[in-house]
């Protein structure tokens, strides 16, 4: 199971986002599918007559995009680059320059640019502040990563960095006798091409996150359990 909580109550004030349980659009099964059924002859006669097949008609497309929780940001952000790197820092109301980065957006509580989002020093890389953590069980690991088949949702273009979290016991909670590490949520997305801006609007879902096991005996068995769960959908 996953906990989270708001950084502070500035940051829940500012606007931060909990977590949502992940519903893709691109995961909903229309009424009409004939693939509802699994009937072969009514997929044929349907395919005949013109249907066409959708990524939602496959079971393991429909899974994924509702397996896991979304991370939503909390501001306005627009994303740039620039050309040349500036090693001074211009920061004004609504506005930051720093490294390759040119950043614009609403204003965010103990950020380095005062924005949602912030540079990451000397990288082409740029960091949109949550202003939660999640809490995760000390014998599992935290996956964050950029949304599932980033082609078929609306921020596919953006490039969202993906890394795993493990507990650390120097950055953990008790809770009920267990252990849970904390993980604070910064996603990590890298700098549009020159002459782009990205837009990203407040509440919009950026990047994906769900736990897992950390042995492989596990994962086995998570295996087992998604190919069983697929076969049920079926």
């Amino acid at each position: 199971m996953l906990y989270w909580r708001y950084l502070s109550e500035e940051h829940k004030a500012a606007g931060a986002l909990m977590p949502q349980p992940m519903r893709l659009r691109y995961g909903i099964q229309e009424a009409s599918s004939p693939f509802r059924k699994w009937d072969e002859i009514e997929v044929d006669r349907a395919i005949h007559r013109g249907y066409r097949v959708r990524p939602a008609d496959c079971p393991a497309i429909r899974n994924i995009s509702r397996f896991g929780y979304v991370l939503r940001c909390p501001g306005e952000v627009r994303l740039e680059r620039q050309q040349t790197y500036s090693l001074e820092r211009d920061m004004r109301p609504g506005f930051a320059r720093f490294g390759y980065a040119v950043l614009h957006g609403d204003s965010w509580p103990g950020s380095d640019s005062d924005l949602v989002a912030s540079w990451l020093t000397g990288s082409e890389y740029v960091k949109i502040q949550t202003g939660i953590d999640i809490l995760f069980p000390s014998d599992r690991q935290l996956y964050q990563g950029p949304l599932p088949n980033a082609e078929l949702v609306e921020r596919a273009d953006l490039a969202v960095a993906a890394g795993l979290e493990y507990f650390n016991r120097s950055r953990s909670l008790s809770i009920d006798g267990q252990e849970y590490g904390i993980a604070n949520m910064n996603v990590v997305v890298r700098l549009p091409e020159l002459g782009v801006t990205q837009k990203i609007a407040a509440g919009e879902p950026i990047a994906w996150v769900f736990d897992l096991p950390r042995h492989s005996g596990e994962m086995q068995a998570l295996n087992a359990a998604c190919l069983q769960d697929r076969q049920g959908d079926a």
